[in-house]
């Protein structure tokens, strides 16, 4: 997060977050109730590590408590968390895919991306990253460096 939102006082704003990334609720049906049972090992793995912040895990629709879901895609309005004492969260807006040999670059205009996060804050949304994936080349040109850049938004309590 950029240090000048520190500064900012109506933000309030931590340096330290953590996620469980593991997607799995794009996965877990296939499972069946070893699905369910990783889930929950996943989760009580997480907060039994006492690190005092909130645990996140994307993609995770019954993501159990005190685990917060949240949303990754191009839009998440229609989003909402599985329990009223958790806020909505967004933590992968696409801003784009990768691209497949032989098809078609794929792109999303900046004014839908605008859209797509304007129209998550007015549906009661709290936070909202978007990710960026830059290579670019070094001096020689034949070999690439990866940033990884993450945009985020929150909007004040």
């Amino acid at each position: 997060m950029s240090t000048f939102l520190h500064n900012v006082k109506e933000i309030i704003a931590r340096t330290f977050n953590i996620k469980v990334e593991n997607e799995y609720g794009n996965v877990e049906w296939a499972y069946g109730v070893g699905g369910e049972l990783y889930v929950k090992w996943a989760a009580e793995t997480a907060v039994s590590l006492n690190t005092s912040v909130p645990w996140v895990m994307c993609q995770q629709e019954d993501a159990p408590d005190p685990i917060i879901n949240t949303c990754n895609g191009f839009y998440c309005d229609q989003f909402t968390s599985n329990s009223p004492s958790k806020p909505k969260m967004w933590t992968e807006n696409y801003s784009g895919w990768f691209l497949a040999f032989g098809n078609a670059i794929p792109y999303r205009p900046v004014e839908d991306l605008a859209f797509s996060v304007a129209r998550f804050f007015e549906t009661g949304g709290t936070f909202q990253t978007i990710i960026c994936i830059l290579v670019v080349p070094t001096l020689n040109e034949q070999l690439g460096v990866l940033w990884l850049q993450l945009a985020m938004i929150m909007m004040p309590q």
